[in-house]
């Protein structure tokens, strides 16, 4: 698709053009992950126009939201920005497939539209690098918020738990397709850890929530119950959890013994370490 080879970051077994991962010179958890949801269904506009079989396209069409502001629609060049000669957005884990890069690349180049950097879409040429730098720090983050990221990418406004509800597991069910123990999520969705969330959990971060696992009895009461979760800021490791907290075993394409950021943590361990979730009915 687009040239260079992104191998520079560790690929995870597995993953495809589809599965976003982050490289960690944005700083932007919330975004990735979102991200990283909306291609595990195939949601927002942006993602029909940036495809793995359309190798010969020379720019990509991309429409992002704002609560403010109307952003136009634009173009894009798949050209990822460099520095040093090290590209400076995501990447897929499979090699020379550079997708999820041209995405960052334009919503921040629609983040500068909103700084009035360019006021006129025929201003916008497909050389136009936005200062990635700029937007690293937290205060200048335009996705701090969880929430406000998934409008972004989507333009419907999320519905959210700031906190969790009683029995998360049960909530996060209506939202699920599929049996037991392949529920997977049916809409884009995330979750954001505590600010003092305990170790080995990374605390203040955003993953993405890809369904549910578990066992039941053959009258229908559950024995056992996991919230599959994806870091995918981390592609190479997962949580230090103990051998009773998580599922190791395999689910759908995912291999629970592996080491790639995605891993099912019992429901009941949920609350110790999540603040709240929000996912887009779309």
């Amino acid at each position: 698709m687009a040239s260079g080879n992104y191998g520079i970051y560790i690929d995870a077994p597995g993953m495809s053009v589809e599965d976003p991962a982050q490289s960690d010179l944005v700083e932007n958890c919330s975004l990735i992950a979102a991200m990283a949801s909306c291609a595990w269904l195939k949601k927002g506009n942006w993602f029909k126009y940036v495809t793995v079989d359309d190798p010969l396209r020379e720019s990509y069409q991309f429409t992002f939201y704002d609560y403010q502001k109307s952003i136009p629609q634009f173009s894009t060049s798949p050209a990822i920005q460099l520095s040093n000669g090290i590209p400076l957005y995501a990447r897929s884990t499979t090699i020379g497939e550079s997708w999820p890069g041209i995405v960052e690349k334009a919503y921040y180049i629609s983040r500068d539209y909103l700084r009035g950097l360019w006021d006129d879409p025929a201003n916008l040429d497909s050389a136009y690098q936005p200062d990635i730098v700029y937007y690293n720090p937290e205060e200048r983050n335009p996705t701090a918020n969880p929430k406000t990221v998934l409008f972004h990418l989507l333009g419907v406004e999320p519905k959210y738990y700031d906190s969790l509800p009683a029995d998360v597991f049960l909530e996060l069910e209506k939202i699920c397709t599929g049996v037991i123990p392949y529920k997977k999520i049916k809409f884009p969705a995330v979750a954001w850890t505590k600010t003092d969330a305990p170790a080995p959990i990374t605390n203040k971060h955003t993953y993405s929530i890809l369904g549910l696992a578990g066992t039941k009895t053959p009258g229908g009461a559950w024995l056992t119950k996991y919230i599959v979760l994806r870091d995918p800021k981390n592609v190479a490791a997962d949580p230090g959890f103990g051998a009773n907290e998580v599922l190791a075993s395999k689910w759908l394409m995912f291999d629970f013994t592996q080491k790639d950021g995605i891993f099912a943590l019992k429901a009941d361990l949920f609350p110790t370490y999540f603040q709240g979730y929000a996912y887009v009915p779309v």
